[in-house]
């Protein structure tokens, strides 16, 4: 499969005007919940969510970056800024197959000069299974 080498998304985020984020990495592989097979040309998108509003009720969402995966179930290595743990900036991902009921992951963590890993596992449609899987990742203080 020809696919493009991993463009730059080098993006920062900015929280203070003297403040830059250092930058973690997400790998992410997807694969079949009852086989274990990897899942290729899945569509596997990054987005920075924004909580707004006196009670966090309003958010809005921003694509950052969307690939799709290989014959291996795999994507290429995304570089983030790694952001604070806060209750008005966290980085969200979905994950859709048209024969697999969808993913999304919440609150994922970038951490500093660290790679995180996710295993993402896809429902075949022909299975009995909720419409969407929501995954929360715990927040640690």
């Amino acid at each position: 499969m020809n696919r493009r080498k991993n463009p730059s998304y080098d993006f920062k985020i900015i929280i203070k005007s003297d403040t830059i984020m250092e930058n973690g990495r997400l790998v992410v592989s997807v694969r079949n919940r009852i086989t274990n097979e990897p899942i290729a040309f899945s569509s596997v998108s990054v987005y920075l969510l924004s909580i707004i509003g006196l009670y966090g009720e309003f958010g809005e969402a921003n694509l950052i970056t969307r690939y799709i995966t290989d014959e291996e179930g795999k994507i290429p290595v995304i570089s983030l800024p790694a952001i604070e743990r806060s209750s008005v900036l966290q980085y969200y991902m979905t994950v859709n197959h048209f024969r697999y009921h969808p993913v999304n992951l919440m609150n994922i963590q970038i951490y500093p000069n660290v790679t995180t890993e996710y295993k993402v596992l896809l429902t075949p449609l022909t299975t009995v299974s909720p419409d969407y899987t929501f995954i929360i990742t715990p927040e640690f203080f």
